[in-house]
């Protein structure tokens, strides 16, 4: 009879830590999915905010940078689920690259031809007046210039680094 009993007990204290492994694997696998859930969501805007200004992804990446040292299965499992390197691919860094490129020559010739119009407007009034608002308009032009190429060449920098770490 006792050792009946002691049988139970012990199957008993089995089953219950066997149980209680089940309860604790479930416990952290939903863990693991809310953090994966919550990271999905955290970074949608990233994304958005990526396309519309390449540096949003600069400003982002640092964030991202986080919750892979942090979340490191859960950035692995969104990774894996969608193309890489969630939430911005390698192809994602290039493009915003070249689109940061396309807008520094786009707004390069936009001043180009706004500084030459407001010139031939200046020469046209000519005099010592028209003399006065060229060099103003020179010194403008190279001030306006060099803050833009500035920015440009440290946004490019950054969003190369990205993608060419060692270069």
């Amino acid at each position: 009879m006792l050792l009946a009993l002691g049988l139970v007990v012990t199957i008993f204290g089995i089953a219950t830590i066997y149980v209680g492994m089940l309860i604790v694997k479930e416990l952290r696998r939903s863990r693991e999915e809310a953090t994966t859930m919550a990271l999905l969501a955290l970074f949608v805007p990233a994304v958005r905010e990526a396309r519309e200004d390449p540096k949003r992804l600069l400003a982002w990446e640092p964030a991202v940078a986080v919750a892979r040292r942090l979340f490191g299965p859960a950035m692995a499992r969104l990774d894996g689920a969608g193309r890489g390197g969630y939430p911005f691919t390698e192809a994602d860094v290039r493009e915003a690259h070249a689109r940061w490129t396309t807008a520094w020559l786009a707004w390069e010739r936009a001043h180009d031809e706004e500084c030459r119009l407001k010139a031939v407007a200046a020469e046209m009034r000519g005099g010592a007046e028209g003399r006065a608002e060229l060099a103003a308009l020179e010194r403008d032009k190279l001030q306006r210039y060099q803050q833009r190429y500035e920015e440009y060449v440290r946004v490019g920098k950054a969003l190369k680094a990205l993608f060419e770490p060692d270069a």
